[in-house]
């Protein structure tokens, strides 16, 4: 069912579906046309034929009366093909001569062009007949009609013939829908690859452009000269940003020296030492967040990629989490571990970078969980991949904040007094997108559980 369900929303569908549906009504207006008009010609020819015996009878009887009417048309029963049909009857509808047992009831006498079904006196049978028919003097009347049996096989072989036909279509249509959606959703698909490499970071990606100088190439141009503008102006802003950074961090840290100087000169219960203390303390948290700012440019340009190597996931789990156990004792926290993997499994990996993102979720959970709060750290191997999961039982973050908690200087709620420039979560979703991991803040009743998601190749 969901397969059947993906498959009704896929354009690759659609395009077949449309391209049959509009194969399958042109041709069948154009076989029922051909099928109708060829079954008129052929009715229009026998009326031709039964009035032209009509005319003929008619001169006969006009010569020779009722009697030499009746040997005509003996002398034709007697010659004529089985297709033919007559019949003279008497004024009380007793047949005089033919090869119908009787009247029939439900035929005039106007000389219009009908089609009923009569008995043959030869056979016993009943038979489609198309006929004319027509009073005569003295109430006598005749009969003239040709069997429509012919009509009905033509129209039997060529209902068939349309029906092969229209199969034929349905099944070549299918295939040149498919070719033809193929062809154009493989135009389609060169763009959303290269729409998808650049969203993972690949910002040089460049769509495909071939010779052919079609609609697809002049949109891929037209996007690629966006794209390039766009590159540009990202990397102008991270030139510009990473330049500010560097040229801040330099006197920030000179600041901060000199502050240090004048605090060990003075008393540390003064206010002024105090006060001292206070500026250290901030200037330390923007120098924090310039080395994160940094780390960010760094990371968006992609020049990690090349540094990977195969780390034992084990061991960095219990490396980082022991780095912490002081800090959370010292928060009157608890912190636990639960790593339930292969001590020999390894990852591609950087693992400085693997080791900042985790730290970064630790020191997250320890800054927004309180005093007192349990976090854990934990890790499962599934079928395919492995899920690490880092967890407290804080006010966590609300389900409709959580997308916006991974963006850049993201700032939740205003009223909290903790510093930083909104980039600590921002940073693990940069260097988990950069080794195509996956991560989700989710609600742990209470609280909050970041999980990372790590495939097994």
């Amino acid at each position: 069912m969901n397969s059947l369900s993906m498959f009704s929303k896929s354009a690759y569908a659609r395009n077949i579906l449309t391209y049959l549906l509009f194969n399958v009504v042109t041709i069948g207006a154009v076989l029922g046309y051909i099928y109708f008009s060829t079954v008129e010609v052929i009715e229009n020819e026998v009326a031709e034929v039964v009035e032209t015996e009509i005319r003929a009878l008619e001169e006969e009887y006009i010569a020779n009366g009722i009697p030499g009417l009746r040997a005509a048309l003996s002398r034709r029963i007697e010659n004529a093909d089985g297709d033919a049909v007559y019949l003279l009857s008497a004024p009380n509808n007793q047949p005089i001569v033919g090869n119908l047992l009787q009247w029939p009831n439900d035929i005039t006498t106007d000389g219009e062009w009908t089609i009923v079904t009569l008995i043959r006196r030869d056979t016993s049978q009943s038979i489609l007949v198309g006929a004319r028919a027509y009073s005569l003097g003295l109430g006598a009347k005749i009969l003239v009609g040709r069997d429509m049996r012919a009509r009905r096989d033509f129209q039997n072989t060529l209902t068939g013939a349309m029906i092969g036909a229209i199969v034929l279509m349905i099944i070549l249509a299918t295939i040149g829908g498919a070719v033809f959606s193929r062809l154009v959703l493989r135009r389609l698909k060169s763009i959303d690859n290269t729409a998808r490499s650049i969203m993972g970071g690949d910002i040089s990606k460049r769509i495909p452009v071939t010779k052919q100088n079609d609609e697809f190439d002049q949109l891929s141009e037209t996007l690629n000269e966006m794209l390039s503008k766009v590159d540009d102006l990202i990397n102008e802003l991270r030139v510009a940003t990473e330049s500010m950074a560097h040229d801040l961090r330099s006197p920030l840290t000179r600041l901060r020296g000199h502050l240090e100087q004048s605090y060990l000169k003075l008393d540390e219960q003064s206010s002024t030492a105090i006060d001292i203390e206070k500026a250290i303390f901030e200037t330390d948290r923007i120098l924090k967040d310039l080395n994160a700012l940094l780390n960010v440019a760094r990371l968006e340009t992609g020049i990690v990629n090349s540094q990977m190597e195969d780390v034992r996931l084990f061991d960095l789990l219990n490396d980082v989490s022991e780095l912490y156990i002081p800090l959370v004792e010292e928060s009157e926290m608890t912190i636990s571990t639960s790593i339930s993997i292969d001590q020999d499994i390894k990852v591609k990996m950087n693992a400085q970078l693997m080791a900042q993102a985790l730290s970064n979720l630790i020191e997250n959970a320890i800054k927004y969980a309180g005093r007192g709060a349990d976090i854990s750290i934990s890790a499962i191997r599934n079928k395919d991949h492995i899920s690490i999961m880092i967890a407290d039982d804080g006010p966590g973050i609300p389900s409709a904040d959580r997308k916006k908690a991974l963006q850049r200087f993201a700032r939740l709620s205003p009223e909290r007094k903790e510093g930083g420039m909104g980039l600590g979560l921002y940073l693990v979703s940069v260097i988990l997108k950069i080794h195509k991991f996956e991560l989700s803040l989710l609600d742990n009743k209470p609280g909050l559980k970041a999980e990372i998601i790590i495939p097994l190749s």
